[in-house]
């Protein structure tokens, strides 16, 4: 298809969970054109997210159903499983369907199915934690007055060669991610916004995976 189909259906089991248009949700008070024009934007998101997701697994997303409800206070909320139940999703190269189609279509191989979506997602996609160390000190065109201290009792202690004495912060945390590139860009985004001021100091790290 050349763009992504969005299409309402109202959720009642007695009526069979019939389609809605926008025109129907309008007429019968269930949601304005604020609210349709909302749950539109999030369901494309929700799917642009899916593809990004199933693709790098070897899957197509074809299509998917995901139900939004309301809290008390009349905030939109998504309130659904996302799963082979609930998507279809073939295999890139072979189409082969892997999910509820097989039980619907009498396929077999239901279980092995839903495991390989399984597998492929949490191979491609598991989080990994990485130990990091990172260090902040003076820019060098600010004046250190510890670490200008320090220099003068090292002097006076004899110690003449030590030079250029800065005091700086040491910290030590660990961060997730998918990626080691992401685990770093989320270390450089703490260190800028958090951990240091960009405006007097500068800071270094190390990164390194946790082997469990």
């Amino acid at each position: 298809m050349p763009r992504p189909l969005v299409e309402f259906y109202y959720k009642n089991d007695e009526l069979g969970d019939p389609l809605l248009t926008d025109d129907q949700a309008l007429v019968l008070g269930l949601a304005s054109e604020a609210d349709l024009a909302e749950l539109r934007a999030r369901a494309l998101e929700v799917n642009r997210l899916l593809r990004e997701r199933f693709a790098a697994c070897g899957l197509e997303l074809v299509d998917f159903k995901i139900e939004f409800g309301r809290l008390a206070n009349g905030e939109i909320v998504l309130a659904d499983e996302i799963s082979p139940d609930t998507c279809r999703l073939w295999d890139k190269a072979t189409h082969q369907k892997l999910d509820k189609d097989r039980f619907r279509q009498d396929l077999g191989g239901v279980e092995d199915a839903y495991q390989e979506v399984w597998r492929r997602i949490k191979g491609a996609c598991c989080v990994k934690t990485f130990d990091v160390e990172v260090r902040v000190w003076l820019k060098p065109s600010v004046f250190d007055p510890q670490g200008h201290a320090v220099e003068q009792a090292l002097h006076t202690l004899g110690f003449d060669g030590a030079q250029n004495v800065r005091i700086g912060k040491y910290m030590h945390l660990t961060v997730t991610g998918e990626t080691e590139a992401e685990a770093r860009k989320s270390v450089e985004q703490m260190c800028e916004r958090v951990l240091s001021n960009p405006v007097m100091e500068t800071y270094a790290y190390e990164l390194k995976e946790t082997v469990v």
